[in-house]
């Protein structure tokens, strides 16, 4: 249903009238989820090419499975804690991990562009098909 919201009588053949919906219905797709998934790309891409790639070779990394927002990786290291040291304070949000850690820090606690290891511990994972993934965390000593 429409209502007037305004008019104006130009002369007397011609009146101009704006009509407005009571009600507005949304049934197209909105935008944004594109726009951000965009902008998620922007940071995941630099990570992973210009970090893991450079840094890791081929055959001592694997991206296991991605989101809009996440990678998830298999990294075949003695210490991945000791290899993110120089750059944990620049990177990385270690927030959730134990207060004994040795990359523990509240520094970059939520923190925009800040990349969180959201595993935190050896995993086990078992991936059936797209964002279906089921991740078994082992617990281990730090």
């Amino acid at each position: 249903m429409h209502s007037i919201a305004n008019m104006q009588i130009i002369n007397n053949d011609l009146v101009m009238i704006l009509m407005t919906k009571q009600k507005l219905l949304i049934n197209k797709p909105i935008y944004a989820e594109m726009a951000i998934s965009d902008i998620a790309k922007m940071e995941v891409y630099p990570f992973h090419y210009h970090y893991m790639v450079s840094k890791y070779l081929p055959d001592r990394r694997r991206l296991l499975f991605t989101d809009t927002d996440s990678l998830t990786y298999e990294v075949q290291m003695d210490d991945i804690y000791e290899d993110m040291k120089p750059v944990a304070e620049d990177m990385f949000d270690c927030s959730d991990y134990p207060t004994g850690h040795p990359l523990y820090s509240e520094k970059n606690k939520k923190r925009v562009r800040c990349w969180m290891d959201e595993n935190s511990s050896d995993s086990q994972l078992v991936s059936l098909w797209s964002s279906c993934e089921i991740i078994q965390h082992i617990q281990c000593q730090v």
